[in-house]
């Protein structure tokens, strides 16, 4: 009876225990969860040490979740993927888990990062969950409206997302808030203002060390300090956006490596659980070397697509080397149409060296510049000037137009490296159009790729120049 009752005595004092060291993990982790966006280092150094104390699944499968959101948030693709595969092979068995949901959500999250989105539909069915980073989405939603001008928009969703943000202890969101905030006052020419904002971002974010949102804020520094005429803190934080992006570039190729490895080793796993035999095994072979050749086939592709965009652009500027406009003699339309005489007796040779003076001024980019009011200016008619570009120019007065502006803008973007950090919607306006989608359309139709990619393409042949 005496040891009957030890015995069920030692078992209380060991379950005890047991449910003691669980509550404690349960603490942790809930302590972790709520500090991962704000403090993630620390975040992922608690989720660590709850994996090293406990054996519970369920437990394990939160600890990695928490690890992997916290590598998110550091920028981490790579260690993210890594423990976010750890989250659903833990919870394979219960795949309505909300974590395991939370898990394959985040692997979608970081694919689309990667721009793998193409492939993992294929792998898995979409993931419909809410996840935890819903106020990213509504961030880039605010981006998107930024880099197309539209305040009213940016300032709308920015107030959508401030009761999302957590102003006591500012985090990942907080830093993408006032970097957009700080691009709604650059938008409006308030530069003070816009500086104050990328400088609260920049200190939010230099908690996180996350290289592709550092990159990100100090883009807008060095667009800010060339707006104020700061220009030995323009080139520093250019200088420092160069060694964030080759950072970042080395992370994207190390995480999309490690996306290729967990996903064959995931889908391998599956495979050889379901089907035992060599039927199976042999099958399994063929499912990934066709996924082996597909995804060299996507790589291939999308580098030839590269590499052929490159080399269209190149051409491109190869057979239109744009030249510095000259400063036209200002004549008045009205002194032009007093030199207007008989078209009858108006040469061919006088047109064209009127065109060729227009071509070296800047007058093309005026927005109300028009077939009449050019004609006017070289004392001829409509009639008479459009006949002579049709046949001189070989395209309309609308076609050579546009080419000149476009070849204007070239020349700036090529010449002043500032260019190459404003918005399309500012180009645009500069060299003459009425609009950002009218100038873009324009812009791809004679180049071959819009305006957003030419701008990158200068950019990474520059970089490659320096090295």
């Amino acid at each position: 009876m005496l040891r009957s009752h030890l015995l069920i005595g030692v078992c209380v004092f060991w379950a005890a225990i047991l449910q003691a060291q669980k509550t404690e993990i349960h603490k942790l982790l809930g302590q972790a969860s709520e500090m991962v966006f704000y403090n993630p280092k620390e975040a992922k150094a608690i989720a660590a040490h709850s994996l090293k104390l406990t054996e519970n699944p369920a437990q394990k499968a939160e600890a990695f979740y928490i690890g992997a959101m916290a590598s998110y948030i550091m920028g981490q693709y790579d260690e993210a993927l890594n423990q976010a595969f750890e989250t659903k092979k833990l919870l394979k068995k219960n795949k309505d888990a909300e974590i395991n949901k939370q898990s394959i959500a985040l692997i979608h999250r970081i694919f689309d990062r990667l721009q793998l989105s193409d492939y993992q539909k294929d792998y898995w069915p979409q993931n419909l969950v809410q996840d935890a980073l819903q106020t990213e989405d509504l961030l880039m939603k605010v981006q998107f409206y930024a880099e197309r001008n539209r305040q009213d928009s940016v300032s709308y969703f920015l107030s959508q997302t401030e009761p999302h943000l957590n102003h006591h202890n500012p985090g990942y969101f907080e830093a993408m808030y006032n970097g957009l905030k700080g691009d709604l006052y650059f938008g409006n020419k308030a530069f003070s203002e816009a500086l104050a904002f990328y400088q609260k971002a920049d200190s939010i974010e230099s908690k996180l060390n996350n290289p592709f949102l550092g990159a990100e804020i100090h883009k807008r520094f060095t667009a800010s300090y060339l707006a104020i005429d700061s220009i030995a803190q323009y080139q520093q934080g250019n200088e420092w956006v160069k060694q964030l992006i080759n950072e970042s570039s080395g992370i994207e190729n190390k995480a999309s490596n490690q996306a290729y490895i967990l996903m064959t080793k995931s889908f391998d796993e599956t495979f050889q659980q379901k089907e035992k035999t060599y039927s199976t095994i042999f099958a399994l072979l063929g499912a990934l070397a066709a996924l082996g050749v597909v995804l060299k086939i996507i790589f291939g592709i999308r580098n030839r697509n590269k590499e052929k965009t490159l080399t269209q652009m190149l051409n491109y500027l190869k057979n239109h080397e744009a030249k510095i406009p000259e400063t036209e003699p200002e004549t008045s339309e009205k002194e032009a149409a007093s030199k207007s005489g008989n078209l009858l007796k108006e040469s061919e040779e006088q047109i064209l060296s009127g065109l060729s003076k227009f071509e070296k001024s800047t007058r093309f980019t005026q927005k109300d510049m028009s077939l009449g009011k050019l004609a006017a200016r070289l004392s001829t008619n409509t009639k008479y000037l459009s006949e002579v570009i049709n046949r001189h120019k070989g395209k309309n007065f609308n076609a050579y137009i546009n080419e000149l502006r476009v070849n204007y803008i070239i020349w700036k973007l090529k010449s002043n490296s500032a260019y190459l950090h404003y918005k399309v919607s500012y180009l645009a306006d500069e060299c003459g159009f009425s609009s950002h989608s009218s100038f873009a359309t324009v812009f791809k139709s004679i180049v071959g790729v819009s305006p957003s990619v030419f701008i990158d393409l200068i950019k990474e042949e520059s970089e490659k120049e320096m090295v």
